[in-house]
């Protein structure tokens, strides 16, 4: 049973990337509306006259900065005056920006936090037309990783796998009935990972050690992990999709660790 006919989602970053594919997946899927959000208005409004080709929904572009604060309030507001409803909240913007790495974290983990706590606590308890809201946020194989040579970029992909799983807590469903959930891609073919110039305070050399055995895959299997995740992830969980593979990943637990090498980590 698809959870996706019928809904309305908005896509921060749904105008390139892997947000583009995400949404046109959500559209080949019965997706009702979406609003996608960025700040490239050409970019944006090119993505929605392309998008249409994918399925019959609704496509709306907003042209914002969600990396300011007060723009997330008026990109919510103006989804429910558009839909009056809102079913998923799915973010996907991101940069990596060694240099200039307070802009960084803004865009990749504080508007990512922010979003996600609007969409839970104020937005989807209120307009969900099913039982539960959907929040998909996109962290990455660098989140589940250290990297040497994209330490800022790699400590915001951390840091949303955090959000996803305290989020995605039976605590927090309980109070919202809110399922969270996290996309880890790695490389994909067609997109570049620098969308201008070289970036500068980045070892490339470094970088391309670092990542030169990962395997690579096409956006379009990130927009079918999405759809996986939809109708089957549970509440808190995180996905990997690299390479020919799409699967959740399993955390350990760090009590059945104590347990299990009690004698060899007891100190004194």
């Amino acid at each position: 049973m698809s959870l996706i006919k019928g809904k309305v989602a908005l896509v921060v970053g749904g105008h390139r990337g892997i947000g583009y594919e995400c949404c046109a997946s959500l559209l080949m899927n019965g997706i009702k509306g979406l609003m996608l959000v960025g700040r490239d208005e050409k970019k944006g409004n090119e993505a929605t006259c392309e998008l249409e080709t994918y399925g019959d929904g609704d496509i709306r572009f907003i042209k914002t900065d969600i990396a300011v604060a007060r723009n997330f309030q008026n990109v919510f507001e103006t989804t429910i005056k558009t839909f009056n409803q809102l079913d998923m909240f799915i973010h996907c913007s991101e940069t990596i920006n060694e240099y200039h790495w307070e802009n960084a974290i803004k865009l990749n983990l504080t508007s990512v936090l922010r979003g996600s706590i609007m969409a839970m606590k104020h937005y989807l308890p209120k307009y969900k037309s099913g039982k539960e809201g959907i929040i998909i946020n996109l962290s990455s194989v660098a989140g589940l990783q250290p990297m040497a040579s994209l330490p800022i970029y790699s400590s915001t992909k951390h840091g949303i796998i955090g959000l996803v799983r305290s989020l995605g807590s039976d605590y927090q469903y309980e109070q919202y009935q809110c399922r969270v959930m996290g996309l880890c891609p790695g490389l994909i073919e067609e997109i570049p990972l620098f969308a201008k110039n070289q970036p500068q305070g980045i070892d490339l050399d470094l970088l391309d050690e670092e990542i030169c055995h990962w395997p690579k895959q096409s956006g379009d299997k990130c927009g079918k992990t999405l759809i996986k995740i939809i109708n089957t992830g549970k509440n808190g969980s995180i996905w990997i999709c690299e390479g020919p593979f799409c699967y959740q990943w399993k955390f350990p637990n760090r009590f059945e660790l104590f347990a299990t090498h009690a004698k060899e980590i007891a100190i004194g």
